[in-house]
């Protein structure tokens, strides 16, 4: 019964978790804008890329964290699912409040396909692979 609970909470959990970041990482930029940090565009443009990698990232992180038995496939999963919901919001024309938004959706899926990519590549590298004793050479 706790694993089905864990399943249904992946998704959810995650997107609360990274939401909850990624508002921390905006108060702490306002603060910074408010004593005369940046405030240029390229100050903003990093800034909203530093905040949706995170976001993305830490979707996928935290969605793997919750089910740490399957791990590379809770993150590839949690990937696809993320993909596609930024595809469903980038087609609805939802992330059109802002000029940056659709440029945010696509870094933020991106950075989670990244982040799915290496928990795989993690997790293949900690499987031990299995020789067979007619694949082993001689010396």
């Amino acid at each position: 019964m706790v694993t089905v609970f864990r399943w249904i909470a992946v998704l959810p959990g995650a997107l609360i978790g990274a939401g909850l970041l990624q508002f921390l990482l905006v108060v702490l930029y306002m603060l910074v804008a408010r004593t005369g940090g940046p405030s240029s565009l390229t100050g903003h443009l990093l800034f909203r890329t530093i905040v949706n990698v995170v976001f993305g990232a830490t979707t996928v992180g935290l969605a793997s964290s919750i089910a740490p038995s399957h791990r590379g496939a809770t993150a590839m999963g949690a990937a696809a699912l993320f993909g596609l919901l930024s595809a469903a919001i980038w087609a609805s024309g939802v992330d059109v409040g802002a000029e940056w938004d659709r440029y945010s959706t696509l870094v933020s899926a991106v950075a989670a396909l990244i982040t799915a990519l290496a928990a795989q590549r993690a997790r293949a590298e900690a499987t031990p692979v299995a020789h067979t004793a007619g694949s082993a050479s001689s010396a």
